[in-house]
C-alpha cells in the first residue's frame, strides 16, 4: 500500500499576492524558513523577501 495525496488539494486554498511580483503565497504559513537561517544572519530573509 503507498500513499497518494489528494489530487485536489491545493484547489481551495487562500493565496495572497507578494508584492508585484505576481508571487503568490499560502495565507497560512508556519514560518520554517526563519528556522533554517543562521542567527548571524537575521536580516538575511527580510533582504530576500524585499
Amino acid at each position: 500500500m503507498s500513499w497518494h495525496p489528494y489530487p485536489g488539494r491545493y484547489e481551495n486554498m487562500q493565496y495572497r499576492f507578494c508584492g508585484q511580483s505576481g508571487l503568490r503565497l499560502p495565507a497560512l504559513s508556519l514560518g520554517l524558513w526563519h528556522s533554517f537561517w543562521p542567527r548571524s544572519g537575521a536580516g538575511i530573509p527580510a533582504r530576500a523577501a524585499a
